[in-house]
């Protein structure tokens, strides 16, 4: 108790995964270290340090060996640090190996693929390949729903407009009209999409 009767302002709450390294057990110290990473980007209790959260998200992953879906989303964390951050980290290149190592630890996470789908359609990090891009929208549009199907379909329609990763004569126009038949019976968006896929 102060003078006068006033409270002590309350100590503001820090987090510190080094202090505890050497009395955590792995799945402790593991969970500390993505806390202080996700923390530290969003500038909750600290600067801003994407440099040191990247180390942070790495020291994870050199700890958890055993559980794909977390080092997936911390992979794609960090890519998408890579991708998004416009300062010095900023690299496509980085950002689209992490990716590709997102999605070989989980390779039906739906926004992985999606940014992976972008990066080849783009050749943002490796050069432009759209029929891998187009292979990746596809399996987005058939197994997803909600804005991630909604930009793979539209991104689809793109390639199947400009002829980009596909065979006309084989591919666009014998499945145009059962495309457009399925896509213009749903939400405006959708059928917004399936003018793309027919025209």
């Amino acid at each position: 108790m102060m003078a006068g009767g006033a409270s002590p302002p309350p100590k503001r709450w820090s987090f510190d995964a080094e202090a505890t390294h050497a009395r955590s057990t792995p799945w402790c110290l593991s969970t500390a270290l993505i806390t202080q990473a996700r923390m530290m980007c969003a500038e909750y209790y600290y600067r801003k340090n994407t440099v040191k959260a990247i180390q942070w998200y790495y020291s994870f992953l050199d700890i958890e060996r055993s559980n794909p879906y977390a080092r997936a989303q911390c992979f794609l964390k960090i890519g998408k640090l890579y991708y998004y951050e416009q300062k010095e980290i900023h690299s496509f290149a980085h950002a689209f190996d992490c990716f590709q190592k997102a999605f070989c630890e989980d390779p039906d996470d739906c926004d992985i693929l999606l940014h992976l789908a972008i990066c080849y359609y783009k050749g943002l990090g490796t050069p432009v390949d759209y029929s891998k891009a187009l292979e990746c929208f596809k399996r987005l549009a058939a197994n997803h729903s909600g804005s991630i199907k909604y930009t793979a379909m539209f991104y689809t329609g793109l390639c199947y407009y400009y002829g980009n990763g596909i065979c006309f004569a084989l591919d666009f126009c014998c499945n145009r009209n059962e495309r457009y038949r399925k896509a213009k019976k749903g939400s405006r968006t959708e059928r917004s999409c399936a003018w793309l896929y027919y025209v």
